[in-house]
This record gives C-alpha cells, structure tokens and sequence, in this order.
C-alpha cells in the first residue's frame, strides 16, 4: 500500500534479510514477487528504477568517491538527480571526494541513503538502516521516513532488530520466524 511504512521484525536467521534481497531483485524467487503491479521477473529494469535501497553489504564499488558513485550509478536510474544526491551527502556530512571503502558502516548507510533520496523511488527497500547510526542521525533517519511517505505515494520496508525505531514510525508490523510470516 502506497503512503504506509512496513516494519519487518524478527530473530536473527528468521529470513528478513532474504526476503529484503528477493523484493529488491538480488535472489530469485520460485514464485513471482509483484511491486507496484509489475513481476520483477518480466519487467526487472522497470521495477529496479522504482527502488530506494539500503542493504547490508557494500552496495558501490569501493574505489570510487561518492561523487564518482553518483556520477557512474546514476545512470542507471531514469529520474537520478545528481544535484540532489550531493545536496544530501552535504546534508549528511559526507565528503563527496572520500572513497566509499574508506567510510565506516554508518557513512556507508548515509551515502546509500542519499543516493535512495535522489531517483524519486517510488518504495523503498531499508535492510537495517540505523545499524551504525548515531542517535541524532537515527532520528534524522526516522524523520526522513515520516516525509518520504507524508505525500501518500511512496512506501517504505524496514527490516530492522532495533524495535524502538519501528515503534516510531511504523504503520504496520511484519513479524518473520523461521522463514515465515
């Protein structure tokens, strides 16, 4: 549902991170996974467009600068606005010249969280997003959230252990044990 946020909760193992991985493309279902009424099977570059993403592992190249990752994987989204994209990494604090291996797990997370903001994705896909954040950060974060979906068209997924931050701000609770929901 457009407009909501959905916080995906569970022990570790439960398969939050899988499921995150499928509905962003990166592993294969069995079954068909639909966003925003289109299979990922048969219209992947459609549906990748419309995605905002945090992941877990390192998501850009290492050696580039944010710059350079702006720059080089913004061409791979349609509406990608670099303008934009390095308003946020200045918002964030970020230096837009350090290479992306060089930043720690929480620079890390705001550099992808800038580049999410940037491409006008219409639902966004966080797999532990405040893992590493500091407290002012997080709420900032969760502010962010709030605004992202105040407009009753994009939606966001957040896979999270960090239970207080779903208790702000999410409208609905997603709760996985044993790879089931």
């Amino acid at each position: 549902y457009k407009g909501e946020v959905y916080g995906l909760l569970g022990p570790n193992g439960a398969g939050k991170t899988t499921l995150m991985r499928m509905l962003m493309g990166l592993y294969n279902s069995s079954g068909d996974i639909i966003i925003d009424g289109r299979k990922i099977r048969n219209e992947e570059d459609v549906v990748k467009d419309s995605l905002g993403l945090i992941i877990q592992d390192d998501f850009f190249d290492g050696k580039m600068s944010l710059e350079q990752i702006g720059s080089f994987y913004g061409e791979l989204y349609s509406a990608f606005d670099m303008r934009l994209y390095l308003e946020y990494l200045e918002r964030f604090m970020l230096d837009k010249t350090q290479k992306y291996k060089n930043l720690s797990k929480g620079m890390k997370i705001k550099a992808q969280f800038a580049f999410a903001l940037s491409h006008d994705a219409k639902m966004f896909l966080f797999d532990e997003p405040t893992a590493g954040l500091d407290k002012d950060f997080r709420e900032e974060f969760l502010e962010i959230c709030a605004d992202i979906v105040s407009d009753g068209e994009r939606s966001i997924i957040i896979s999270t252990n960090i239970t207080e931050d779903i208790d702000r701000i999410a409208d609905y609770i997603l709760y996985m044990q044993d790879k089931k929901m």
